[in-house]
């Protein structure tokens, strides 16, 4: 709905106020500071996940969710093959019944939507007629 009102780069730096400071609580618990390094990565991941979160939120912007969803969802199976091959976990059922359930409401409440706009702009067709 933001993308409506605000462009992607606006509401990328959004996120990144609102989590920075909300992400930091918690990591003060188990803080260690990172080698030199480890920096250069958290600076890779962190340019990486900016364009990432840039590229997503523009694909929301410009089209139907319906179309972006199962972009976005690809994610899930590529941590998990990520995951596995770099750190050898294995997700166990409970993660993937999760996975799911996520996946399942996101892609409905979507088409939901979908259908509703089409009906919207329906009725608003026959008004105007």
């Amino acid at each position: 709905i933001l993308s409506r009102t605000e462009p992607s780069n606006v509401i990328v730096t959004y996120m990144g106020i609102y989590l920075v400071p909300m992400s930091l609580i918690p990591a003060l618990f188990v803080w260690t500071m990172p080698s030199g390094t480890d920096w250069l990565w958290l600076v890779f991941i962190a340019g990486v996940a900016t364009i990432g979160q840039l590229g997503i939120t523009y694909a929301y912007a410009t089209t139907e969710a319906t179309v972006v969803l199962p972009f976005d969802y690809a994610r899930l199976p590529f941590a998990a093959a990520i995951a596995y091959l770099a750190f050898g976990e294995v997700p166990d059922r409970w993660t993937w019944l999760g996975a799911l359930v996520i996946a399942g409401s996101a892609v409905y409440i979507a088409r939901r939507e979908a259908q509703r706009a089409k009906v919207k702009v329906a009725a608003t067709a026959a008004v105007t007629r």
